[in-house]
Formats: structure tokens, sequence, C-alpha cells
């Protein structure tokens, strides 16, 4: 049950935090720029050590195709499959901010936010029939633009969110996370009892993205502080579990 969702919960905190507080084309050239050196250069560095030590064991073929795949599609570290979606995701979909840029020049700045909704439901329905993108993994592709239209709407999943601070009382503290674990929890057993499978989709879907976003708002009251020392390594910690 939790190991399906951290990986959704990564995909919707890179989401997140790349179109929080993004308000024009210019913001958006400048965060692409930063990633490239969080996302890219790591991604190209790890595989081409790996893809080394592969060809010095000779574990590997030599040649042109086996290098390729083995820098720029992650052959001989699997797991960075996520880490080559969130890239896709990142840099050859640009229509995510063409079509925020797009909605805001047609209508207002708020309806235009609002309106960037269409994308997670068209990934969404992608998932429930079945339609593949080449190369692109459609729920991750939904997670990344929920956590985005999150952030537009101005939900607030970490400290300086703003739209979802329950600090008031403790009823309206527990509110929102009770909501999003009932949320897990019938979505799950839907996944055990349903026999429809876009439904079926759908609902694993559904679960993991509530049972991430339920994990953050309890990371953000304080809850899982010990993992805070871990934060900073958790690139290298993922890419040695595979060793």
């Amino acid at each position: 049950f939790l190991g399906q969702v951290a990986v959704p919960g990564f995909f919707f905190v890179s989401g997140y935090l790349f179109f929080r507080n993004l308000q024009s084309l210019s913001q958006w050239r400048e965060k692409l720029g930063k990633r490239f050196f969080s996302y890219v250069l790591p991604y190209l560095f790890w595989n081409t050590g790996m893809t080394i030590l592969y060809l010095l064991f000779q574990k590997a073929d030599f040649s042109i195709h086996g290098i390729f795949e083995g820098i720029f599609l992650y052959r001989y570290q699997p797991v960075f499959w996520y880490f080559f979606q969130l890239i896709l995701l990142t840099y050859a979909c640009p229509f995510f901010a063409l079509g925020l840029s797009l909605f805001r020049k047609c209508f207002s700045s708020k309806l235009g936010n609002l309106l960037f909704g269409v994308f997670p439901l068209f990934f969404l329905g992608l998932v429930y029939f079945r339609l593949d993108i080449p190369y692109l993994n459609e729920d991750a592709a939904f997670y990344y633009s929920f956590g985005a239209y999150l952030a537009l709407l101005g939900f607030g999943i970490s400290e300086e969110g703003k739209s979802l601070s329950y600090e008031n009382t403790k009823k309206k503290s527990a509110f929102f996370p009770s909501l999003l674990l009932l949320s897990a929890l019938l979505c799950y057993g839907y996944t055990i009892l349903g026999k429809n499978i876009g439904l079926l989709l759908l609902a694993t879907v559904f679960y993991r993205i509530s049972t991430a976003v339920f994990l953050l708002l309890l990371c953000q009251r304080g809850f899982f502080a010990f993992g805070k020392k871990y934060a900073d390594h958790n690139f290298y910690l993922y890419a040695v579990h595979y060793l």
C-alpha cells in the first residue's frame, strides 16, 4: 500500500514546485535552466558511470546503440525510469507552460490558472481508456500536472503555502488529511473488489495520489522529522539502492 506512493508523490511535488509562483514564460525558461543542473546533469552523470562499469566488467555490449541506451535511456540503471519521465515532463512537454500562457492571455490570470485543470483531466482520460503516448507514462504525467495545478490555484503543501493552512483549530487541522486518508482507503478497496478495468486504473491512481498528499501534509505538521537529515542525499540513496 505505502510502497506504491513514493514515486507518485515525487512527481506530484516536482510539478508543484516547478509551477509554484510561475508568472511568465521568462520565469519558465529560468526554471528550466535550474532544472538542467538538478535533473539532467545528475541523470547523465550517473548513467554514464553505470555504463562504464558495465562495459569494464563485460556486462554490456560495446556498441554505439548499447552506449546510447545506457547513457540516455537508463538501460543499466532501470530505477531511473522515474527520472527519465521527469525530464520528459519538464523539457519535452512544454505544452504545460505554453498552454498556461495561452489561457492567461485569452482569459484572466485566475481563470487561466483554473483552466490548466484540463491537463490532469486529459491524462486521467488516457489512463481510463488505456491510451499510450510513446515514452511517456500517463499516470506520472497526471501526478505531475495535478501538483502543478494545485500550485497554480495557491494550495499550500509547504511552509510557503497559503490556502491550506489549518493552524486555527485541531478539527480543521485534521479534516483535510482525514478526508485524503478516507479517499485513499476507499479507492484502495476498489482496486481489490472492483471489476471495471478503467475504474480500477483510476482508483489506483487516486489512492496513490491521496496517500502521497496525506503523507506530505503529515510532514508539513512535523511528522517524520527524522527524515530531514536524509533530504539532501535522497538522489544518492535512491541511485545506490539498486546496486
